[in-house]
């Protein structure tokens, strides 16, 4: 009985073959058992059959009697080769874990490609591989700790599509320039996914009041990144869905959605857009997606009260990646709950306040200057009992465009159980500070096939920049973005305005990497004496940048202009050691070659700014609330696949009922929110400049709310180094 085999072949020798190429077996070297020409000998594949049983070796002979041997082997590479992943797991919740390939043919396999089955599909939900030669692929091995990506529930088998092994393409399905092979090596191996559910997590060591987090830093090859989706199960009394999700500069989109037998079709109950890059935070009731304008953390608590819910009722958590970016990375921590416990210790303070400990009230020694600060401390609730509230643990976030859920100066000491307040108070004052204007940094989006090289090195003892452009629009954003930040610069070292410098934000992502998560930047600070030189012409355009040291040249300041210096000679400090120091040189140039930069390159500015201050006799507000933004609290859920999504008011609710309790602020837009007071004073100075008698005045605080804003209550009077007033209601 024949059979057939395949290779791929080529002649490198200088001496002319001549057809016909005769095949022969190691059974019989005097008749072949078949021919073929030159031409038909160096096609990939080369596929040969009628080989006789037994056949371990076959000579190739041409006309004029040039031959050679190969030995047969079997095309079960997965036997043959033994491959298989270094790191694989076959019983997972949610995510799929299998490391790089190996082989025992080969001591390292780079180059590959699989194709991932769920179930009985016969068409893969996604690929996965290693190196440039067998792309696109959706994820890049090893799937492993953060790189393992987030699916469904279900049974899943790995098949390798493509790899390359000692130079051989080997390919399941065959074709042009590949080698037929056997490759569906993980058929008895299959990895079984169990869905989330509010049993199986595993715990947070850092944020132990979620049960389950999943990390992913992971990037595709040639291919829009695909959506990564889990299920959960939920228990017939889970209330709500707490979680925290995180997407750092690049944006990633998170959207939870309710699969039950109750509604015939999803209801999505969280959408939204989270990172920092090119990102406005957008959080209207009526609006999705919506949109978190945050490099931390976004943290809710999704209430399922007002759904019907049944046995067998899921979520699904699905996180699409940034489709104009193939770097992503990700964080989110999830559990359920089946009560979410609205109180905590600040609803002792409603109606009765932090009251005022009349022992603790300090009146500092005048410095050099006249300033004093004067100090009290008030009776309330500690900063573990916050924290550890349902309220402190799940909601506390902060988006940006004032939508946030927060605490301000409530949390007293875990031992004393007293919170400090300090304020200065001054007759005068002058003072130097060190301030930055910046932009915010954003990723030129999307990624194109631009070069960008850049190189920082010691030239002479200072620093020195160098870079290139295929694109004379990337060197324009370089230069007018520093020629922008160079405005107000005054080229005199005796004025203070000398001492600035510019900000410069270069993305570390090299070769194809994009702009974005998880490279990172690097910061450069440049004088504004910088010489910088722009040439060249298309498509290799230069801009080269000195960057010289600087020395303080400033008249001395008095003691009293505070800082006047300290925060110059700061500015010079900092401007020398980015010169001539070598931890942001690089290695030769980095080149990016997909345009990688930021739209405004030079981000900032640090300077020094003189302020005269007249004196100051009446404190600052200071107050103690609990605010909680009413979108942050409100579940609504919506219906349809596509964008404009419809509301479903019936099966909206909220996490907790504040309706009761505070002050409405921002009513009928995003930033609407409740401010529940736990305490409102100020101090003023009673016989100013006379620093050492004030009192501290207050508003009448009812269920949280102030009824007045302009301190009519004195809560106690301070005159003499002695109280000689005082409000029981407000001191003890």
């Amino acid at each position: 009985m024949s059979f057939s085999a395949s290779t791929c072949l080529s002649y490198t020798g200088t001496t002319t073959l001549t057809d016909p190429i005769r095949i022969f077996s190691n059974l019989n070297n005097i008749v072949p058992f078949t021919s073929v020409t030159l031409n038909q000998i160096t096609s990939c594949p080369l596929v040969l059959t009628g080989i006789p049983d037994g056949t371990t070796t076959i000579k190739i002979k041409s006309a004029n009697n040039y031959c050679c041997d190969i030995a047969l082997t079997c095309n079960d590479l997965c036997t043959t080769c033994d491959l298989a992943f270094d790191v694989y797991s076959t019983n997972l919740i949610s995510r799929l874990v299998a490391g790089n390939l190996t082989g025992s043919c080969v001591n390292n396999i780079t180059q590959y490609r699989i194709n991932w089955y769920k179930g009985v599909d016969t068409t893969p939900i996604f690929t996965s591989g290693f190196g440039a030669d067998f792309t696109p692929y959706n994820y890049t091995h090893p799937l492993t700790g953060t790189t393992s990506p987030l699916v469904y529930s279900g049974t899943y088998t790995p098949v390798i599509d493509r790899v390359k092994i000692n130079g051989l393409n080997y390919s399941y399905t065959g074709g042009a320039g590949f080698i037929q092979a056997n490759l569906d090596c993980f058929n008895t191996s299959q990895i079984d996914v169990e869905a989330f559910d509010c049993t199986n997590g595993s715990g947070t060591s850092d944020l132990p009041q979620y049960t389950h987090r999943v990390q992913f830093s992971g990037a595709s090859a040639g291919v829009t990144p695909l959506p990564l989706t889990a299920t959960f199960d939920l228990d017939s009394s889970t209330d709500y869905f707490a979680w925290k999700f995180q997407a750092l500069g690049i944006t990633d989109s998170l959207k939870i959605s309710f699969i039950s037998s109750s509604y015939p079709n999803p209801i999505i109950l969280e959408y939204w857009k989270v990172g920092s890059t090119g990102n406005v935070t957008s959080a209207e009731l009526t609006t999705l997606p919506k949109s978190a304008n945050t490099s931390s953390f976004l943290s809710k608590v999704t209430s399922l009260t007002a759904l019907t819910r049944n046995f067998n009722d899921y979520l699904t958590l699905e996180v699409i990646p940034n489709q104009f970016n193939t770097q992503t990375t990700w964080d989110f921590y999830f559990t359920c709950l089946n009560t979410f416990d609205c109180s905590s210790c600040l609803n002792d303070y409603l109606n009765t306040p932090y009251k005022i400990k009349k022992s603790t009230i300090s009146v500092g020694s005048p410095d050099s200057c006249g300033k004093r600060t004067l100090s009290y401390q008030l009776s309330g609730c500690t900063n573990t009992e916050i924290n550890n509230s349902d309220i402190g643990e799940y909601m506390l976030t902060n988006i940006g465009a004032n939508v946030f859920t927060t605490v301000t100066n409530v949390g007293a000491d875990d031992i004393t159980s007293l919170k400090t307040l300090n304020e200065v108070f001054y007759t005068g004052s002058t003072q130097c500070s060190q301030r930055t204007t910046n932009t915010l940094v954003f990723c030129e989006e999307p990624p194109n096939t631009n070069t960008i090289g850049f190189k920082k090195s010691i030239s002479g003892g200072t620093g020195y920049i160098e870079m290139t452009f295929s694109d004379l629009t990337d060197l324009a954003a370089f230069k007018s973005s520093y020629d922008t930040r160079k405005v107000g610069w005054i080229n005199d070292p005796t004025n203070l305005n000398y001492y600035r410098y510019a900000l410069l934000g270069i993305p570390n992502a090299t070769g194809s990497q994009p702009c974005g998560d998880p490279g990172g930047m690097t910061g450069y600070g440049i004088h504004f004496s910088s010489v910088m030189t722009t040439g060249g012409t298309a498509p290799n355009y230069t801009l080269t940048m000195t960057m010289p040291t600087i020395t303080n040249s400033l008249a001395p300041y008095s003691l009293c202009e505070v800082g006047c210096n300290t925060v110059p000679q700061q500015i010079v400090t900092n401007v020398n050691i980015q010169s001539t120091g070598t931890s942001n040189n690089t290695s030769g140039f980095i080149i990016s070659n997909t345009g990688s930069r930021y739209t405004f390159p030079f981000y900032g500015t640090e300077y020094v700014t003189y302020d005269v201050q007249s004196g100051k006799y009446t404190g600052g507000t200071l107050n103690g609330t609990l605010i909680v933004n009413n979108s942050l609290n409100s579940t609504i859920p919506f219906s349809g696949n596509n964008s404009p999504y419809v509301q479903i008011p019936s099966l909206s609710s909220q996490t907790c009922d504040f309706s009761s309790v505070g002050e409405l602020v921002d009513s009928g837009n995003q930033s609407q929110r409740k401010n529940i007071y736990a305490y409102n004073y100020r101090i003023e100075i009673l016989n100013p400049p006379d620093l050492t008698a004030f009192s501290i005045k207050t508003n009448q605080i009812v269920n949280g709310a102030r009824t007045t804003q302009n301190f009519p209550i004195t809560a106690l009077t301070y005159s003499g180094g002695t109280v000689t007033y005082d409000d029981p209601l407000y001191t003890y």
